[in-house]
């Protein structure tokens, strides 16, 4: 679909710019012209996480993504894409009035290529495995259970850290050579690490004791007592509180290690359906690698623990690939992975903004020539001869 944008007080494009992008267009201008602005003002039109950050942690980089849309010295603006308009300030969220939606696939590609082998094992499951492929369960249900155990194991570790911890500082205050004016901050030490690190509520049963019957009220019981003997007698070695981070210790660590046998298994069921597909996955995303006509294809390889994605040539895999060669690897897996109508918005194909030669351009613009959503290349080198059918060049120039 064409998508009309009009900019007010936005970018480098003054008071009010309009330009209508058609479903695939080769967007040519200088840096700073505003090809990211455009692309920009398309994701804060369908969602304001989809901002383009540059890589920026996006939780603390959003507020700044969006005020810097405004025009050098603007305090609001607006975008309108289409239907749908979004007001922009630099005091508060923007806001949005219709109901765009539009699916900027290959910033999940770039995830997962930068990710770790799991986040990669993931988006491959995610996309190309089918419930069919499993022997019980859906693919829904396969990924929420690793994803839990994992997150599990991610608290579990902090949990054994965060005892450890104490209980080394425990044990140095607790020392011949320790601080005994500090000795009376111990008892408060561990029932700290009861209250913020174990965190459990009363009706659980308290694995800092050594007795599981003992309940967490019990326990606070006896770290109160601690702490009076403690005041009462000005120094004293408190050797129940360190029985009992020793005994929670114990207990986290062969939590932790049953975690991550589970996660461990859990992985193992992903990867071996992902492994057993992996040709079709290859034959799916080089439908479109090919296509491109660089004599190109695309390598995938799961082996044991590693998940690697890339490119090959007729000499075997590329092992460093140029810039230009990783966007045409980026943008045909986002063409495999998506099509107008999979519920996740209407897609749209943005190639990382830089200087593409002529020739990748091409081989992008025939590669994505009949791709179903929409496609755009911001570059700031234009194509030589005639444009690719289907395609259209379209000049980005903030008039400065």
């Amino acid at each position: 679909m064409d998508l009309k944008i009009v900019l007010e007080n936005v970018g480098p494009f003054g008071s009010e710019y309009s330009v209508t992008l058609p479903q695939r267009a080769v967007l040519l201008g200088d840096n700073g012209a505003g090809k990211t602005t455009l692309m920009n003002a398309l994701r804060i039109s369908s969602n304001l996480s989809q901002l383009d950050v540059g890589g920026k942690d996006p939780a603390a980089a959003y507020k700044a993504a969006w005020q810097n849309l405004l025009a050098p010295g603007e305090t609001a603006g607006k975008v309108r894409v289409n239907e749908t308009s979004v007001s922009i300030s630099s005091s508060k969220r923007p806001t949005k009035d219709g109901d765009l939606q539009l699916w900027f696939v290959v910033d999940e590609v770039e995830a997962a290529i930068r990710g770790g082998d799991d986040r990669r094992l993931v988006f491959l499951a995610e996309h190309f495995l089918g419930d069919n492929d499993l022997e019980s369960g859906t693919v829904r249900e396969l990924l929420a259970s690793w994803k839990r155990v994992k997150r599990e194991l991610a608290a579990e570790s902090k949990r054994v850290s965060a005892y450890e911890s104490a209980l080394g500082t425990l044990a140095t205050l607790a020392s011949p050579g320790g601080d005994a004016s500090a000795v009376t901050s111990l008892a408060g030490a561990a029932e700290w690490v009861y209250h913020k690190v174990e965190g459990n509520p009363v009706s659980v049963k308290c694995p800092l004791c050594a007795n599981p019957g003992v309940d967490s009220a019990n326990v606070e019981q006896r770290l109160a007592k601690i702490r009076r003997l403690q005041e009462k007698m000005g120094v004293g070695v408190p050797a129940p509180v360190i029985s009992l981070l020793t005994h929670a210790i114990g207990a986290s660590r062969a939590h932790h290690t049953a975690l991550k046998a589970q996660a461990a298994l859990a992985r193992e069921t992903v990867a071996t359906a992902v492994r057993k597909i992996q040709h079709r996955i290859k034959e799916r995303v080089n439908v479109w690698v090919k296509a491109a006509k660089l004599d190109l294809v695309f390598a995938l390889d799961i082996d044991g623990a590693h998940v690697s994605m890339g490119l090959a040539d007729e000499e075997g895999p590329i092992e460093h690939a140029s810039g230009g060669q990783w966007t045409v690897l980026k943008l045909a897996l986002a063409a495999a992975i998506s099509s107008p109508g999979r519920g996740k918005g209407s897609p749209v194909l943005v190639a990382p903004d830089r200087a593409l030669s002529p020739r990748t351009v091409g081989g992008i613009m025939r590669m994505l020539g009949r791709y179903g959503g929409n496609a755009y290349i911001p570059t700031v080198v234009g194509r030589r001869g005639r444009v690719a059918k289907a395609w259209k060049q379209v000049e980005v120039s903030s008039g400065d």
